[in-house]
């Protein structure tokens, strides 16, 4: 009898390990999996010079997790236009790329050299606002773009996208109106043969502070924060 209880213990000790391997088993094989269809979403996007956006894909609950199994989503993305955007504004946006692991999509209307990483290039034909129509055709809520062109804000501000242009200065529903209002008053003294004051060149001043603006909305963005608090919080 005690041999039999021994052997009855050692069956049990056999089973359970059994069941415990099985787990490990299923779970790195879903962890896999998982992986698996990541690269293949993200490697559809790139090609596609797209992203999934508002797409989700979880996996069903587990009877206990030996691996943490993330939720497979979408990655938000970063729009730029393109056409009239500083090398070094482009340098800044394709490093957070890389870093965040977040497409940054480069709409223009001609090739946009040195572009590499998590960087997407949108040729757009030469009509005009070409460019502008497909990064507002591209854009989505959760979004952040890059623009000097107040007309494609306004667009875009109206999509309720984040919005900054080269300097860091943040477009929103509150000072857009204004900034719009004060563009086409420019429009109108140059198509009347006014002279205007131009804005000053481009330097290390106003890519510092386009970096800094720049970091922090991406910063607020990926965890989800509000335009609304972001803009309370600036």
């Amino acid at each position: 009898m005690r041999v039999m209880g021994r052997m009855g213990n050692s069956e049990r000790g056999t089973g359970n390990r059994g069941r415990v391997y099985s787990e490990i088993f299923l779970h790195c094989s879903l962890l896999i999996a998982h992986c698996s269809l990541r690269i293949l979403f993200l490697t559809i996007a790139r090609s596609n010079s797209v992203t999934l956006a508002n797409c989700h894909f979880s996996l069903f609950p587990l009877p206990f997790s030996l691996f943490p199994v993330p939720l497979l989503q979408a990655a938000m993305k970063i729009l730029v236009d393109a056409d009239s955007c500083p090398v070094s504004v482009r340098a800044v946006v394709q490093k957070a790329a890389v870093r965040t692991g977040l497409p940054a999509v480069f709409a223009a209307n001609r090739p946009i050299p040195e572009l590499g990483g998590n960087a997407l290039m949108e040729l757009c034909s030469g009509d005009e606002g070409a460019a502008d129509d497909r990064i507002v055709e591209l854009a989505e809520t959760g979004d952040l773009a890059i623009t000097r062109d107040v007309g494609l804000a306004k667009r875009l501000v109206e999509k309720s996208i984040a919005v900054i242009d080269d300097r860091g200065r943040q477009f929103t529903k509150d000072n857009i109106g204004q900034a719009y209002s004060i563009r086409c008053f420019h429009v109108g003294l140059a198509e009347s043969g006014a002279e205007i004051v131009r804005t000053a060149n481009y330097g290390k001043k106003e890519l510092k502070s386009f970096a800094a603006s720049f970091d922090k909305i991406l910063r607020s963005l990926i965890k989800g924060v509000p335009q609304e608090k972001q803009t309370k919080n600036s």
